[in-house]
């Protein structure tokens, strides 16, 4: 009896149709495999679509952070202005006799501005009228730069403006 490999059968040998599927069978698969040994990197499209979406990732993320820092300034800009309005209601109800000398002065939405300072200026205008300015200074955490927010307004004795 002989082996398994030792089997042959003639009728595949003498064919010609057989030896023609057998050596594009073993073509084909010797060309797949040379193409994929080839195809070791990347190529150009995969890379330059990499790098944009990778684009896109940062400026999403810049655009959140620069959105929050934003809205942390504008947040600090309200109070600070809405201080200095009260501030500035407060003096023009006491009047011209009633206005206080220059100095800082308090209000309870101060502690919500980081680092904040408080500045009211009263000097005369003319004779009968003063100007009072309102100043209110912060610094932002993370800012080497100050904000300022200020008011004036002129409050004067009855009958001191034309």
């Amino acid at each position: 009896m002989k082996q398994k490999s030792e089997i042959r059968n003639p009728k595949h040998e003498t064919n010609p149709k057989f030896q023609i599927l057998n050596f594009k069978f073993v073509s084909n698969f010797v060309l797949r495999a040379s193409c994929l040994q080839l195809k070791r990197g990347f190529s150009l499209i995969e890379v330059v679509i990499s790098i944009f979406i990778v684009g896109v990732i940062l400026f999403l993320l810049q655009s959140v952070l620069q959105s929050s820092v934003l809205a942390r300034i504008s947040k600090s800009q309200g109070i600070a202005l809405s201080i200095a309005r009260n501030e500035i209601e407060v003096l023009r109800e006491g009047g011209y006799d009633a206005l206080p000398p220059s100095g800082s002065f308090s209000n309870e939405l101060l502690s919500t501005i980081p680092l904040a300072t408080t500045t009211r200026t009263v000097s005369p205008f003319n004779d009968k009228t003063k100007q009072v300015v309102v100043s209110i200074v912060w610094q932002d955490p993370g800012s080497a730069a100050s904000s300022t927010v200020s008011l004036s307004t002129l409050i004067t004795q009855p009958g001191g403006l034309p």
